[in-house]
């Protein structure tokens, strides 16, 4: 088979010793708390992004229609985001201390390695995932946009460093 570079992917910046983790978020941050609806209609298309991902077609097309809601409870340093569709419904609980979080990818069932820290003065939400191959990395950036009406998820595919596919998703306050 075709080997891998490795050394392509920059590895995600990690705590050194002694250094002071963030234990609250910084001054006039944001609270992303609610309930939001996926705006299929303002929203990128996700089937590039899961397409690198592996995700078997079938799936990519329901996906690509499928109502989404997500429900975001997000207090100081803790994220709990909890997403609902008529296939799934998903809870993540992420510190956003920048603490790595292992997960297991539902797709091939590897382990993703993810962390999450306030970005922008607290204006933004990011997390970077690294997977397996050692060569995919995605990058989610979250912000609140037009008077905290509308989420805006911004997702970066990246492959060797490059990126591969890129994506924005609207979701509307729901009630």
């Amino acid at each position: 088979g075709r080997r891998r570079s490795r050394t392509a992917v920059a590895p995600l910046p990690r705590a050194k010793a002694g250094a002071a983790v963030p234990v609250a978020p910084p001054a006039g941050a944001v609270n992303f708390s609610g309930k939001w609806e996926l705006d299929l209609s303002r929203s990128d298309s996700q089937e590039p992004m899961l397409k690198i991902l592996k995700v078997p077609w079938v799936a990519r097309k329901a996906l690509a229609k499928a109502k989404r809601t997500i429900i975001i409870e997000h207090d100081g340093m803790e994220w709990t985001e909890t997403i609902i569709t008529a296939i799934l419904t998903r809870t993540r609980n992420l510190p956003i201390d920048g603490s790595e979080v292992r997960e297991v990818n539902p797709v091939d069932r590897s382990t993703i390695v993810s962390r999450s820290t306030y970005e922008e003065k607290g204006q933004c939400i990011s997390s970077t995932n690294e997977y397996q191959d050692g060569i995919t990395t995605q990058t989610i950036s979250r912000y609140l946009i037009e008077g905290g009406e509308t989420y805006m998820v911004l997702t970066k595919m990246l492959v060797s460093g490059e990126v591969q596919a890129e994506s924005k998703m609207y979701y509307a306050t729901a009630s």
